[in-house]
């Protein structure tokens, strides 16, 4: 059935029914709107293809429920901007592999907890830079080993403490300079032994006073050794034994004096020997002849 839309116009309104065998088909055709109402349910099916073409916008809008379900590939091409909102909690479930791909940029904003859980491998790969700002405490869980590698500069700025704990061993290589600057105080402790290896020159500055403890013995290996200071004393036991001025003195402090060797000699321009008591012994006496002929002076030693 045709029938025109109005007097002296080309459009009409048309409902054809064909039952030719091999070609039945019901066509309608609206010349402008259709409005189509139904008060209760409704059913279509489909047996073959359906093909829907909009050329204009399109709106939906289900009050209740949606069921939406593909038994094959679901494909969908937005060629503008696409938007989606939900008001309330969306999940979403995929049983196989998922890939998502981003020409552009993409961000995204979390108001509250992002939680992710990757049963086994996660890989991130950043051709660029990466920049994390976390306003908050940061905590990384390793349980097995952990690698780092950064192929130019590293720089690692704390404001507050920095704490490393290290159950077992540590080992750092730098192949090339290293420097070390801390502004307040230094301490290291070591429970066990310590090796120290320079192949070249090793300086220490200390602008202040320096010490060192050796609870047992200690000793120093060199071809030369040279000790510069303005004042050098040398004490055994709590008391002075030897002291070296600035100014060219040189006192020994020792309740019994030995000196063992096979030639002795004693030179200067004065030399001055003195003992306790009324008159010099006969030791003191070829010390000071020895001195002031600068011949060399040699004694057995009782025992020798």
């Amino acid at each position: 059935r045709k029938s025109a839309s109005s007097l002296g116009s080309n459009g009409f309104n048309e409902v054809r029914i064909e039952d030719a065998t091999g070609e039945e088909e019901v066509f309608t055709h609206a010349q402008k709107d259709e409005d189509l109402l139904t008060e209760n349910d409704k059913d279509q099916e489909v047996k073959g293809y359906e093909d829907l073409l909009v050329k204009k916008d399109r709106k939906r809008t289900v009050e209740g429920n949606q069921t939406l379900k593909v038994i094959k590939d679901d494909a969908g091409v937005v060629e503008g901007n696409q938007t989606l909102l939900v008001r309330k909690n969306r999940d979403t479930s995929v049983e196989g592999s998922h890939d998502e791909s981003v020409e552009g940029n993409q961000a995204m904003t979390v108001g509250r907890t992002l939680t992710a859980v990757v049963s086994q491998g996660a890989m991130e790969n950043v051709a660029l830079a990466k920049a994390t700002t976390i306003g908050g405490g940061y905590s990384v869980n390793v349980g097995l080993a952990y690698n780092e590698a950064t192929g130019g500069a590293k720089a690692m700025e704390v404001g507050a403490a920095h704490t490393e704990v290290v159950a077992g061993s540590r080992q750092e290589m730098v192949s090339k300079d290293k420097q070390v600057k801390v502004g307040g105080d230094w301490k290291t402790e070591v429970k066990k032994g310590i090796s120290l290896t320079v192949a070249r020159d090793l300086t220490e500055q200390v602008t202040q006073k320096s010490s060192t403890d050796v609870k047992e013995a200690t000793a120093w290996l060199a071809k030369q050794f040279e000790v510069t200071a303005d004042q050098l004393s040398v004490s055994v036991n709590g008391n002075v034994a030897l002291r070296v001025e600035k100014s060219g003195n040189i006192k020994i402090f020792a309740k019994t004096f030995t000196l063992d060797g096979a030639d002795i000699k004693f030179k200067g321009a004065k030399v001055k020997l003195e003992a306790p008591g009324a008159s010099s012994s006969a030791q003191v006496q070829a010390l000071r002849a020895a001195a002031v002929e600068g011949s060399p002076f040699v004694e057995r030693c009782p025992g020798k």
